[in-house]
C-alpha cells in the first residue's frame, strides 16, 4: 500500500507499507487431564477483507494439542477452535502449555493452558512376611504408576537394631517401583 498526496502544483508518493492488525489468544487458565476439550479463542483488532488462515501450535503436544490451522471468514474479528488435553498414564504432575497463532507478517499471539494432572500419587511397600534374623532380604516400593522423573523416596525402619534399610531408594523416570536390600 501507498499513500499519495496532490496539492495543485506538486504531489508525493510514500514508501510501500503494509497495514496488519494486532490479535489476541484467549484460553481458559486450566484444564484436567480427561476433560472434553477446551476453547479457545482467536480475536483480531479489525476485520479482515479476505478470509486469513492462521497456523497454530502448542509448545507441549504431549500436554494439549490444536488443530494445525484456523481460519478467520472475512468481515469477522473472532474465531474459536479446540485445544484437546492430552490424557497420559504418567505422574507428571501439572504442565504449562503455550498455543500460539502465527500469521506472516502479523506479531504472533499466544496464551497459556496449565494442564492438570488426573494421576495421583501413591506409594506402596513391600517386604516378605518373615524375615530372618541375620539374613539380607529384598524389598520393593511401588508408586501407583510410571512417574514422570526421578522420584526419591525416603526409607526408615523403627527398629534398626533388627531392621535396617537403605535411607533413600529411586524410582527411576518412566518406571513405577524399585528395589533394595533390608538386613
Amino acid at each position: 500500500m501507498r499513500f499519495r498526496a496532490e496539492s495543485g502544483t506538486s504531489s508525493g508518493v510514500s514508501n510501500p507499507f503494509d497495514v496488519t492488525g494486532t490479535m489476541n489468544l484467549t484460553l481458559p487458565p486450566s484444564a484436567a487431564e480427561g476433560d472434553a476439550p477446551v476453547t479457545a479463542t482467536l480475536s483480531v483488532s479489525h476485520p479482515p477483507a479476505g478470509l486469513l488462515v492462521f497456523t497454530l501450535s502448542s509448545s507441549d503436544p504431549t500436554a494439549a494439542t490444536v488443530p494445525a490451522t484456523v481460519t478467520l471468514p472475512a468481515g469477522g474479528t473472532s474465531v474459536t477452535f479446540p485445544v484437546t488435553v492430552v490424557d497420559d498414564a504418567a505422574i507428571d504432575g501439572s504442565q504449562v502449555t503455550t498455543i500460539t497463532a502465527q500469521l506472516p507478517g502479523w506479531v504472533n499471539a499466544t496464551g497459556s493452558l496449565s494442564v492438570l494432572d488426573n494421576e495421583t500419587l501413591s506409594l506402596a511397600l513391600f517386604l516378605p512376611g518373615t524375615i530372618t534374623e541375620g539374613s539380607t532380604v529384598t524389598g520393593t516400593v511401588s508408586a501407583s504408576g510410571a512417574v514422570a522423573a526421578d522420584l526419591v523416596v525416603t526409607l526408615n525402619s523403627d527398629t534398626v537394631s533388627r531392621l535396617t534399610v537403605p535411607a533413600t531408594v529411586t524410582i527411576a523416570s518412566g518406571t513405577s517401583s524399585t528395589t533394595f536390600n533390608a538386613v
